[in-house]
């Protein structure tokens, strides 16, 4: 997770696609090159492991927890819950729909600056 972090900000002056094979790398856990709802899934739960409390509860209520971003995000994509989405078709699937974009990227880059106490902020590049 770190190494995304750093690798998201390395790109963040970079091309839109470049950020997106870099948010497709983070959710391909397995690394075979597709993700599932269960790798979303998983992905949230770390990521909402690092927004406090309080800030999740100022979500939308479509988005107020790990599990109910996962369906969001998966929904974007009108896969079922067992089928998987290869790269091409989650970047094209970002590209094409704007609210998905903000789905992703603010869960990774907005909280971070206020996730972090500062002795970790040392470790990870916020963008």
């Amino acid at each position: 997770f770190k190494e995304y972090i750093i690798a998201l900000h390395m790109t963040s002056t970079g091309k839109t696609e470049r950020k997106l094979e870099w948010a497709f790398s983070l959710f391909d856990v397995d690394k075979n090159g597709y993700i599932t709802k269960s790798e979303v899934a998983e992905i949230c739960q770390a990521i909402f492991k690092l927004i406090p409390k309080e800030e999740q509860e100022n979500l939308p209520a479509d988005e107020n927890t790990p599990e109910k971003r996962a369906d969001k995000l998966w929904s974007f994509f009108n896969k079922k819950d067992n089928e998987r989405l290869a790269e091409g078709e989650f970047i094209q699937g970002v590209l094409d729909n704007e609210d998905i974009n903000n789905c992703i990227f603010p869960v990774i880059s907005f909280p971070l600056a206020k996730c972090f106490p500062r002795f970790l902020f040392s470790h990870f590049v916020c963008f």
